[in-house]
């Protein structure tokens, strides 16, 4: 009798788990449904680049030309010979207070340079030679802008390093290739980072003459001192 007794409890205990059991898979499966449901009507947000992050990465794109050591070095040298910030940045192409900063970061600069270039016995015409190079990429801008003017063109990179080939000659200088660096360099500088001239919005509103010698004469002209003649950094607000 005991014995009966006993498995009758066993298998009510038995039957409750069970119970307990499916009650359980019900759940889950109805908490499965919900999930499911609520990714059917409000699926998961895409991946999506937080603002500050967009702001940093424009931010870079509309960054402006930073120069190199070298390049640091050649404004240095230049605004030595006439202190004008905005000369000195029309030059290098940047701005008047890129310069400003670099020459009040001269000495560190010039440290540098100098640990660079110790073995370098002619550090001196390196210095020109940077000036000149970026004075030539100034004169390959400027010949683009005035061909613009009188026609569409295709900007690739053969007919720049063509033209600076040219601006070379014309200006004796030594020991440059226009490679595809230098080409690299140019378009980022310049913001040419197409071939259809059409889409660049860069061309002159009047005529000038397109000749190596004509060109090469006005970007001297307007980057040499006597230009900003009595004008001074303490009258320069951009400085």
């Amino acid at each position: 009798m005991k014995v009966k007794q006993r498995e009758k409890v066993t298998d009510k205990k038995a039957n409750e788990t069970e119970e307990l059991d499916e009650e359980g898979d019900d759940d889950v499966h109805d908490e499965e449904a919900i999930d499911t449901h609520k990714s059917e009507n409000n699926p998961p947000p895409a991946h999506t680049q937080p603002f500050h992050e967009k702001v940093l990465y424009d931010t870079r794109i509309r960054r402006k030309n930073v120069l190199a050591l070298n390049e640091k070095v050649a404004a240095i040298r230049e605004y030595e010979k006439s202190p004008v910030y905005k000369r000195v940045g029309r030059i290098f192409h940047c701005s008047p207070d890129q310069i400003k900063r670099i020459v009040q970061q001269k000495d560190s600069i010039l440290e540098a340079w100098e640990q660079r270039t110790r073995r370098c016995h002619d550090a001196k015409t390196l210095e020109m030679k940077v000036v000149r190079v970026s004075m030539l990429g100034k004169a390959v801008f400027d010949w683009l802008r005035r061909m613009i003017y009188y026609q569409d063109i295709q900007i690739t990179d053969g007919l720049i390093q063509k033209t600076a080939l040219q601006f070379k000659s014309a200006m004796g200088l030594q020991n440059f290739f226009p490679h595809q660096d230098w080409c690299d360099k140019f378009r980022q500088t310049y913001k040419i980072h197409t071939t259809d001239s059409k889409l660049l919005k860069i061309g002159y509103t009047q005529g000038y003459s397109v000749q190596i010698k004509d060109v090469m004469k006005d970007v001297l002209n307007e980057c040499t001192p006597e230009e900003e003649e009595g004008e001074s950094d303490d009258d320069d607000d951009d400085g």
